[in-house]
């Protein structure tokens, strides 16, 4: 019934027909193995703030992430996609969500994270993207995270950063660089970091 659409979660639906949600929708928490952005009234496009995969679902791989979801739905506050097997970042994939505030990523397979993903999303807070396959990143990728106090780089095969990557940084209090093939501690790094509160550094 539609009751269930709206009221209730944790299912185990694969599909949701076209248009389903012509009321304000919470579609948390469900299995769903494929959602398009028709399933809901192009009137509440504005109303969606959080797509989420968390942890633990099975049987949905997503392979790209790009640009369509932030087309359609602009208002995204936060964006939480993982174990999808997630490879690539498109670099425009957040140009339009600039209301983001959380990104996690965890569990995928990234390799790269583009230099340019981020420039628009200067209201990010949060950035998770650990256990991935990336092995260094641009010096301009943080270039506009000016309100980030989050970050963990963790379990990934990061073996070189550049010595100015978190030079805009000046809020972070959380950094995690734990689980990567760090050799060397570039003092650098550190010093533009004010606020920093926790530091993880195990297993490098």
């Amino acid at each position: 019934s539609f009751e269930c659409f709206y009221s209730t979660y944790i299912n185990n639906f694969k599909m949701l027909p076209k248009y389903i949600c012509e009321m304000r929708p919470d579609c948390s928490h469900h299995n769903f193995s494929f959602i398009d952005g028709h399933h809901m009234s192009r009137k509440y496009d504005s109303d969606v703030q959080v797509i989420s995969h968390p942890y633990g679902l099975k049987d949905i791989t997503l392979g790209s992430f790009t640009s369509t979801y932030c087309d359609k739905f602009n208002n995204l506050e936060n964006i939480t996609l993982v174990d999808l097997k997630i490879q690539n970042l498109s670099q425009a994939a957040f140009k339009n969500c600039r209301k983001l505030e959380i990104l996690n990523f965890n569990y995928n397979e990234i390799r790269e994270v583009p230099e340019n993903l981020l420039t628009t999303n200067r209201k990010l807070t949060s950035f998770y993207i650990s256990t991935n396959k990336i092995t260094t990143l641009h010096v301009n990728t943080f270039k506009s995270q000016r309100e980030l106090t989050r970050l963990d780089l963790s379990m990934n095969k990061i073996n070189c950063l550049p010595s100015s990557l978190f030079k805009p940084l000046t809020k972070l209090d959380a950094l995690s660089l734990g689980g990567n093939q760090l050799t060397t501690l570039d003092h650098a790094w550190f010093r533009p970091l004010k606020n920093l509160v926790t530091l993880h550094l195990y297993f490098n």
